[in-house]
């Protein structure tokens, strides 16, 4: 599993990426209310 952030229009945005070997999936989390 990798995190990995960028800069999005409404601030930074976090995701983790699962890579396998047939396979991959992504979950895309956008900027927390308390945090930024």
């Amino acid at each position: 599993m990798a995190h990995i952030v960028f800069d999005g229009p409404g601030g930074q945005l976090e995701g983790l990426l699962e890579l396998k070997e047939s396979s991959w999936g992504a979950v895309l989390c956008h900027p927390h209310p308390l945090y930024g």
